[in-house]
């Protein structure tokens, strides 16, 4: 009997010295200057983000994705916050679903060069900077933008020792000071953590860190906002070496928005319903010093305030400069739009290009623009034998003073808009942008 019972108690005593062990948790989030880690992603979405217009008719809607992503990551600079400022990615998997097919990003298999440079990064292609428009805009939201998750791991460490088991609070005004995807109300949110379990794996200190949090939202991406806060749910599960020896982890993350609010862009505005699911599991190896693979190779740069990309639609009749590679798709609306659209400085502007089949409304449609309540200044004009009118437009969106410049054209059977929008704060180079528009047609001649 006293051989059981001391059987029983050995562990009870064992466990109760492990719960008085404290624990100085310590994460390294980024490998060294020289060193290379192997990233793996996979998301998947359910839900949708619909977008309505005034009278509740669907605009758009954002489907579910699910996206699979593989690379390794070269750390080339550090900067004094301990977060890479240079690094090269080189992508062996990128793939995702959509609208049920299975397809490929157009930097699957390529190398790409990524620099922060005026508070943001700018992003080179090693050999023919050929991707897709689509693509490099979302690498460059990716890499550019701050999330409320990202932010949360950043500022996960406690900032003093705790036990298996223990919680702690993280402070949201702090954490979510920085985010730039989302307009938080850091008042009305709640971040927590628990260290759930500790391990060894090798030379390496390891944990489990449990994380829950609900993050209020009253605003998104500058152009939405939600009179009743939208509610971001996070709950991750990170298993990650706790002592600050290696970069090794592995983290799985479920995110669920819900809310409703108005949004309002230079060219539309309605409402935007949201319910998203995603869940996400990462996972990053232990950094490892490759000499190789600091070579900084030759490339070509796509994104970066200065690069301006001449870029031709021969189908529609232009040719214009842009600062980046513009994102094509159809603007909706009667008759229906196609535009040719690309978001800068965290979508504090925008360049356009819209082509219109007018099908006899001409001068329907170009009345419209001059009727807008916020032309402060018409002006006619002409290019290549065609006849047209620059608008200058002054609106308030949200608290923001945003400035419009259009110059739309009649050309032939269709109208063409070469359009600006900005915060009126921000500098632009809108001569560049302009004065590089040309039109490749030619009057047709009357019978």
């Amino acid at each position: 009997m006293r051989f059981i019972l001391s059987a029983l108690i050995f562990p009870l005593a064992v466990a109760s010295a492990n719960a008085q062990i404290t624990y100085d948790i310590k994460l390294k989030m980024t490998a060294g200057v020289g060193q290379t880690t192997t990233n793996k992603y996979s998301d998947t979405d359910s839900g949708s983000a619909k977008f309505l217009d005034p009278q509740g008719n669907l605009i758009d809607e954002v489907k579910p994705e699910v996206a699979v992503i593989e690379l390794c990551t070269t750390v080339l600079a550090v900067g004094p916050e301990g977060r890479a400022t240079k690094f090269l990615r080189s992508y062996k998997k990128a793939s995702y679903s959509k609208d049920g097919k299975n397809l490929t990003r157009s930097y699957g298999g390529r190398t790409l060069l990524f620099e922060k440079k005026d508070g943001q990064y700018r992003i080179g292609v090693v050999g023919k900077a050929d991707l897709a428009a689509d693509d490099i805009s979302n690498l460059a939201d990716v890499v550019n933008q701050k999330s409320d998750w990202d932010a949360i791991v950043a500022w996960l460490a406690p900032g003093r020792p705790v036990k298996v088991g223990e919680e702690w609070k993280l402070d949201p005004k702090t954490v979510l000071a920085d985010v730039t995807d989302y307009k938080l109300d850091p008042a009305k949110s709640t971040i927590t953590a628990k260290l759930t379990k500790v391990l060894q794996k090798e030379k390496s200190q390891f944990g489990i860190i449990e994380v829950e949090a609900k993050i209020a939202a009253i605003g998104a991406y500058e152009v939405v906002t939600f009179a009743t806060p939208a509610i971001v749910e996070h709950s991750g599960t990170l298993e990650v070496a706790i002592d600050g020896s290696s970069t090794e982890r592995i983290v799985k993350h479920t995110e669920v928005i819900r809310g409703k609010g108005a949004f309002e862009t230079a060219e539309k505005k309605g409402t935007l319903e949201l319910d998203v699911k995603s869940v996400s599991t990462s996972s990053t190896t232990a950094e490892v010093a490759d000499p190789l693979a600091i070579v900084v190779p030759k490339v070509e740069w796509v994104t970066g305030p200065e690069v301006w990309i001449e870029f031709a639609s021969k189908e529609n009749g232009f040719r214009v400069q842009f600062p980046g590679v513009p994102k094509q798709d159809k603007a909706g609306g009667d008759p229906p739009k196609l535009q040719f659209l690309l978001p800068t400085n965290r979508d504090r502007a925008a360049y356009f290009v819209m082509v219109t089949e007018t099908k006899g409304m001409t001068a329907a449609v170009m009345a419209t623009f001059a009727a807008a309540e916020t032309v402060q200044k018409k002006t006619e004009i002409s290019l290549n034998g065609f006849s047209g009118t620059e608008f200058i437009q002054d609106k308030k969106q949200g608290e923001t003073s945003i400035t419009i410049i259009q110059r739309a054209y009649v050309v032939n059977d269709r109208i063409i808009q070469v359009m600006l929008a900005h915060e009126k704060s921000l500098k632009v180079d809108q001569k560049r942008f302009f004065d590089s528009f040309q039109l490749l047609e030619k009057p047709k001649k009357d019978n």
